[in-house]
Formats: structure tokens, C-alpha cells, sequence
């Protein structure tokens, strides 16, 4: 067996179980600083009697929940709910393993010496499971992964279909801003396809090439497929008659705002998306300061680096009086498998507090006296390489699909809700360099674009 020298058997891939109606059975939780709370997310489903990777097929006669699921991912893995709500487990041999040790949701569950495994006591819910092999010389490996069952509720696909709003929001909020892509064109009235700063400026050591097809719609390549139903975003390599067209980047994507469309201070906006897969990618949906100025604020409500499908990280991102950037820690939601099915993610901006939802559920909280107060906009992404997720290798498959269902916004009905109290004890967000793991922000430098930093 190919096996990475690991010092103990632990699963580098970590999550947590999650069910819109329970969480239950050893769902894995993450560490967390003093200002962040956390709650749990969501998975995937499948159902055939010859799997094939993903599918899923409930009883016909019946009509009823599916019982048995296979891995999006991993041929031959596959899990069967039996009579007695337990999850019979099955994947295939690794050639040259001594055994294997299961997880659910992140967390080690049991060491077993076969290739199957009966998963007991189980409420109701989506269960995330992937197995790693160990040989002789105590090597581990992921061997199988992308499986998740869903016992007695729904799929993520269902579940999430009609949006996820949390209660409240949909009590006391109104909709602002609607793109539900049901075209087979791009709006332009709605979205710009480059950055403000321009096509030709590189951030973060990236290595895609952004196509403006609103500025250059014969550029030879449009990374906007929209199909009346969904968005999606596809990176590929550049073709080499379009190299000197992209400036030598070796990858060609594209990059949405609606700087000129639409920009709000305080609110929810969420949007459905189903992410790619795959070494190098790096999707996101995030919002970015209008005027460059003050604060130039930052908030990532949703980054997956592709190559870890069940993780996505939530950040947020400011500049002190000094001129200082302060970052969160890239705070996780993990145990699901964001690549095979859609879900939803959410940030509730209000004054001095960022909630960051999955799937209708908060997972992370910032409370801060320096989150932002100042208008914002939207923008949805795939880098591929840079610093945070590396280039792509010969594993990576092109094109990369990055499909959105829908991105909404919503403001508060009246009266705008409070600020927190701070004391003078309140914790201030980190300077960035004291941060151990955060994503990178994507504001220029003042040496790359200094007309975005008067005064330096």
C-alpha cells in the first residue's frame, strides 16, 4: 500500500455530524478562541443496488428514505441502513493494509481488521464517513471517503432547495438583492467580471487569469456557464493560444462583484452553491469594502481550499488606526461533503457582530467593536494555486465547477439592532502575523495598487 509516515493514527481531514433535526453520536468539535461560538453543519446522500459513485435511489414500491448510500467519491464504499437503524459499512480491500480505523464525522470510531464495519446506535441525522488503512510499519492513509447516510432526514440536495433562512431573519428581514440565475446570460446590470482593481493585478501568488467577458467578450474562453437554472464557474488550463492574452497564468477563471449593482451595510446574504473538488482550487463567496478606506474591512463568509472537501472556512479580515491587518483565526465548519451536494452559506452582519451560517445553521460568531460599518459588496470566485492552497498537480481535474444555485441579501425591517457593550477587557482581533492558521486577505497591497491607500 502507498501509505504518508504519519506519527499517529488521526484523521487529517476533520468534521462533525450534522442533520438540520439532531446531531448525536461523537460529531467532532473544534477548538475555539474566547470571541467565536460554534454550533454544527451538514453532508450527502446516495441509494442504488449497483452503486455508482453518488447515486442514490429510495424504495419505489414505497416511496421511503433511501437505505443505502454510496460514496461520491470512492468506488466500493458504501453504506446500508439496516432494520435495527444501525449502518452497515463496506468498502474495498487495500492491498497491503493490516486494518483499518473508521470515522464518523472526523472523530475515530473503531479499529477493524476486514473491510466492513456496523456503525450502532445512531439517532436521526447525516453521518460523514471515511476510513484509513494502516500496514505492518504503522503507515496511514485515507483510503476511503465522501460517504455520508442520511438516516431519517433529508438530503442536503432537499434540505436546502428553497433557501435556508434562520427564523428570525425570516421574521424581520426583507429581501433586498435577488440572483436566482435563471437565465442562460450573464446580467451585467447586476455583476461586474473583474475586480475593481483590474484584471492584470496578481494577489497572493494566484495563478489563474480572471476573464472580463463584459470588457472583452472575444477573449476565447467565458468561465460563466449559466444552464437556466444554476451559475456555474469553470476553471481550466490556459489553452496556448491564450496564454499571451492571460499574461503567462497558467489557469483561466473568473471572478463575479456587484460593486456597481448593489452595496449595503448590515444584513444576511447567503448563497447556494455546490463546490468543486480537486488539489489547487479555491472557491469563495465573500464580501469586500466599497471606498477602500478606514477600516477596509473584509468578511469570507465561505473559502474551500478543494482538495479537503468536507471543510470551508469562515474570516474575517480588517485594518487597525494603524495601518495594521488584524484577522480572525480561519474558522472551520467541517464533516461534510461540500463538493457533492449543494448547501447554503450565510453571514448576518450587524453592528459589532459577524454570525456565520451553513445550511440555516450558525456554526462561528465574531463580536468585535471594529466589525465593519461601512458598505460592502458582494463577490464570488475560484483562485486556483496561490499561497493557501497550493498549485494544482496531476491529480487535479479540469475544468473545476464551482455552481451557484442563488445569492440573496437581506436587510432588518425598522430600527437597526445595537452594538454590543464592549468592556475593557474585550480581546481585539489578532494582528494577522500573530495568527497561527488564517486565510490571506485580497485587498492589494499600497506597493500594488496605491490609489487604494490614500495618504501612505
Amino acid at each position: 500500500m502507498t501509505a504518508n509516515n504519519l506519527a499517529v493514527p488521526a484523521l487529517v481531514l476533520t468534521g462533525f455530524c450534522f442533520t438540520l433535526a439532531a446531531c448525536s453520536g461523537g460529531g467532532g468539535t473544534q477548538s475555539q478562541e474566547p470571541s467565536f461560538s460554534t454550533e454544527e453543519p451538514g453532508s450527502v446522500a446516495v441509494d442504488n443496488t449497483q452503486p455508482e459513485l453518488g447515486a442514490a435511489i429510495a424504495d419505489t414500491a414505497t416511496a421511503e428514505q433511501p437505505t443505502f448510500f454510496a460514496s461520491s467519491a470512492t468506488a466500493g464504499f458504501t453504506g446500508n441502513i439496516l432494520d435495527d437503524g444501525s449502518v452497515a459499512l463496506d468498502w474495498t480491500d487495500e492491498p497491503g493494509a493490516r486494518g483499518y480505523n473508521v470515522y464518523r464525522a472526523g472523530e475515530y470510531i473503531d479499529t477493524v481488521f476486514d473491510t466492513s464495519y456496523r456503525d450502532e446506535n445512531l439517532d436521526a441525522g447525516g453521518y460523514y464517513y471515511e476510513v484509513i488503512a494502516f500496514d505492518n510499519n504503522d503507515q496511514f492513509e485515507l483510503v476511503a471517503d465522501a460517504l455520508t447516510v442520511y438516516i431519517d432526514v433529508p438530503s442536503a440536495n432537499e434540505a436546502t432547495a428553497a433557501g435556508t433562512l434562520p427564523t428570525h431573519i425570516a421574521a424581520d428581514y426583507q429581501m433586498v438583492f435577488a440572483e436566482e440565475f435563471d437565465t442562460t446570460t450573464l446580467d451585467f446590470e447586476r455583476w461586474n467580471s473583474a475586480y475593481l482593481w483590474g484584471k492584470d493585478l496578481v494577489i497572493n501568488s494566484e495563478e489563474q487569469y480572471y476573464v472580463d467577458v463584459e470588457n472583452e467578450p472575444d477573449f476565447g474562453y467565458n468561465p460563466f456557464k449559466l444552464n437556466g437554472e444554476t451559475l456555474t464557474i469553470e476553471a481550466i488550463r490556459t489553452p496556448d493560444e491564450l496564454r499571451d492574452k492571460a499574461n503567462g497564468q497558467p489557469y483561466l477563471s473568473g471572478v463575479l462583484t456587484s460593486y456597481d449593482s448593489f452595496q449595503f451595510t448590515y444584513g444576511y446574504v447567503e448563497a447556494r452553491a455546490k463546490l468543486p473538488y480537486g488539489k489547487g482550487f479555491w472557491s469563495a463567496f465573500w464580501l469586500l469594502n466599497a471606498f477602500y478606506v478606514d477600516l477596509r474591512p473584509e468578511i469570507d463568509i465561505m473559502e474551500h481550499i478543494a482538495d479537503d472537501r468536507d471543510v470551508v472556512f469562515h474570516t474575517y479580515h480588517y485594518y487597525d488606526a494603524a495601518g495594521e491587518l488584524r484577522s480572525t483565526e480561519s474558522m472551520e465548519t467541517a464533516g461534510v461533503d461540500f463538493s457533492s451536494e449543494f448547501h447554503t452559506y450565510g453571514v448576518e452582519w450587524r453592528p459589532g457582530t459577524l454570525i456565520f451560517y451553513v445550511d440555516g445553521v450558525e456554526q462561528r460568531r465574531v463580536s468585535d467593536p471594529n466589525v465593519s460599518a461601512q458598505d460592502m459588496y458582494i463577490i464570488l470566485n475560484t483562485a486556483v494555486g496561490g499561497w493557501w492552497p497550493g498549485s494544482p498537480d496531476e491529480s487535479t481535474e479540469f475544468p473545476s465547477r464551482y455552481e451557484i444555485d442563488y445569492v440573496r441579501a437581506y436587510q432588518r425591517i425598522g430600527v437597526q439592532l445595537d452594538a454590543p457593550v464592549f468592556n475593557d477587557n474585550h480581546e481585539p482581533i489578532p494582528l494577522d502575523t500573530e495568527v497561527i492558521f488564517r486565510a490571506p486577505n485580497h485587498i492589494p497591497s499600497p506597493e500594488q495598487w496605491p490609489q487604494a491607500w490614500p495618504g501612505l
